[in-house]
């Protein structure tokens, strides 16, 4: 089990402050960074994918190539590229638990809508508003038929609604109001629902502190409380580790100026926390982080 991300074609992992690096052939020189999210196993990458760069260099750059970002997805062996450009500047991933579906923000038609792709039939279902809604790399419930997601009264930020779909019965309920005013020059933040790999918990983030509740919206619970952190918080397959960053600002107002993100893995059994990146602002408030590999023991 390890911390990995997609980063300009490659397949990165971390452990402490380490890292190995894996070309994937086909989005290396293809891909827009920020945007790609691996696979749950590692075996899949979903990234923004142009068939022309649109930037070869600092003085280079068309300003209007933002439409020409679309969804790819590849094999991390490089086999297996499928494009899909009906699907416009993808944003906010997160793999269904199986690698059958994607949901993510990005534009269609012009407008932009929280969507779910099904890899193996490509069928696009739009879901919500994509100007108003924020979602994580772990959305989906286990069984992948139940979507947890926020959306935002005017925008992506508080206040607003913590919401679930279920994709069957393609109805949308309401798990927990925010109804919290971000303050006066304070940096705000989306709640950053993530949901448990056992289904029992949906985790996260308001007032500095993480909290977990139950999808019926009951048993709330605090799991821990960090002043500086940025993220949503990530669970380890097995949930003995969660995966989150945090920003080195001395004050909430300094924190959009942040350079140095500072990303951490904690043991939620004894609370015990290591840095293994400090990676930058935008790897932490941009969630491109994936916990992969086989469930260890306990």
């Amino acid at each position: 089990m390890s911390v990995a991300m997609f980063d300009h074609g490659k397949l990165v992992r971390f452990a402490k402050k380490e890292q190995d690096e894996q070309n994937i052939p086909g989005a290396i020189g293809h891909s827009w960074s920020y945007e790609g999210m691996l696979s749950p196993d590692g075996t899949l990458a979903a990234f923004p994918y142009w068939d022309v760069d649109p930037c070869p260099s600092l003085k280079t750059c068309d300003g209007g190539a933002s439409g020409r970002f679309y969804l790819a997805v590849a094999h991390t062996d490089g086999s297996g590229v499928r494009k899909f450009p009906e699907v416009v500047l993808p944003s906010e991933m997160c793999w269904a638990r199986d690698s059958s579906k994607l949901a993510m923000v990005a534009r269609l038609d012009k407008t932009q809508y929280l969507i779910v792709l099904n890899l193996d039939s490509g069928k696009v279902d739009r879901i919500a508003d994509g100007e108003k809604v924020a979602v994580t790399p772990q959305c989906w419930s286990p069984d992948g038929n139940q979507l947890v997601y926020f959306a935002g009264d005017g925008d992506v930020s508080r206040p607003g609604a913590i919401r679930i779909l279920d994709t069957s019965a393609h109805a949308t309920r309401d798990l927990l109001r925010d109804d919290s005013h971000c303050k006066k020059g304070e940096f705000c933040v989306s709640p950053y629902p993530t949901w448990s790999p056992d289904g029992e918990w949906i985790a996260y983030f308001q007032d500095k502190t993480y909290w977990a509740i139950n999808p019926s919206g009951t048993g709330r619970k605090e799991l821990f409380r960090h002043g500086s952190a940025l993220s949503p918080l990530q669970w380890s397959p097995d949930m003995r580790y969660v995966l989150y960053a945090d920003c080195c600002a001395l004050r909430d107002t300094l924190r959009c100026m942040c350079e140095i993100g500072r990303i951490h893995v904690k043991r939620m059994t004894n609370g015990s926390d290591i840095e293994i990146s400090g990676d930058g602002y935008q790897n932490m408030f941009i969630p491109r982080w994936t916990w992969i590999g086989k469930q260890q023991p306990r």
